[in-house]
């Protein structure tokens, strides 16, 4: 039976009866999913909301449970999705004006009960902070997040060390091509999954001499005939050598890092989390070369 009007609550449960980091607290935890970079997919069985343990090894989909640990079903016609509060949720339209000015929807919010049945509907305001942490999809998105296999970039550098880069010279930047590209997961239960992926949109370097380059691609591979001279799409000028007579083998430390867009998709909804980055770094040798420079002047 639909009670409208009887009841009407502004949402801020909180996660209940998960027992696996990534559920219960923050989701999106260190980049992993057994860290294999060369492999851009990685396909995670997640536990469903209110079931106890986490994505594991034993090869089946976690079904959706109940507060009594019994199988359930994750989507029911007309109930809508199971959350993380053993009710389904299913979006409405309600014109009753929202009890609060935070933004957010009517859903109708049918919970379980201890013997498995549902129990009767009723009318609820969900704020959006409180639908971003407790409805499926969206959990199933934060966990595919986390599962997320980025690639550590790789440096590559003309002239590539040992040969030390000159100064007054442009150094070329980029990086390997086997580390650049779209990176997926996907999260799972039954009757609903949701995929993560995350798209490399810039480098941004540090070249150890106080300066800072920023790309938006992973740079041009130096290639043979090319003009020693030419200016690079991405590199840096050296102006000043790293070694010096005392110190012939010290060297500058760069340092190379990716940002990467990530958004989620699934079950009607979508999202995005704050940018993740991945890092590397090298060491240059900087020398003068007295028969080049740009000023006239030996360096």
């Amino acid at each position: 039976m639909l009670r409208r009007g009887t009841l009407v609550v502004l949402l801020a449960v909180a996660l209940v009866g998960v027992g696996t980091p990534g559920w219960a607290d923050d989701p999106i935890g260190p980049i992993d999913c057994n860290r294999t970079p060369n492999d851009p997919y990685c396909d995670v069985l997640a536990p469903a909301p209110g079931a106890p343990g986490g994505p594991g090894g034993g090869g089946g989909v976690q079904p959706c449970r109940g507060p009594s640990g019994a199988v359930v079903a994750c989507f029911v016609d007309g109930r809508g999705w199971l959350w993380a509060d053993d009710c389904y949720y299913l979006r409405g339209n309600l014109a009753d004006p929202p009890p609060t000015t935070e933004a957010g929807a009517w859903y109708l919010r049918s919970c379980l009960q201890v013997d498995g049945s549902i129990g009767p509907s009723s009318w609820a305001w969900v704020a959006q902070s409180v639908q971003a942490r407790i409805s499926l999809p969206s959990m199933l998105g934060r966990l595919a997040v986390s599962r997320l296999r980025l690639a550590l970039p790789v440096i590559r550098v003309n002239p590539a060390p040992p040969t030390p880069q000159v100064v007054q010279v442009p150094t070329w930047l980029w990086l390997e091509a086997a580390g650049w590209g779209q990176r997926s997961a996907t999260a799972a239960v039954p009757g609903l999954s949701v995929t993560a992926t995350a798209t490399p949109v810039r480098v941004d370097w540090v070249t150890g001499d106080g300066a800072r380059v920023t790309c938006a691609g992973p740079g041009t591979p130096w290639r043979e005939g090319m003009n020693p001279a030419a200016r690079p799409p991405c590199g840096h000028t050296y102006t000043v050598a790293s070694a010096t007579a005392e110190q012939p083998h010290r060297t500058y430390t760069v340092q190379a890092t990716v940002s990467w867009q990530v958004r989620w998709a699934g079950g009607g909804a979508s999202g995005g989390v704050p940018d993740m980055q991945t890092t590397a770094a090298t060491a240059l040798l900087v020398v003068r070369a007295g028969g080049i420079n740009t000023t006239g002047a030996a360096r």
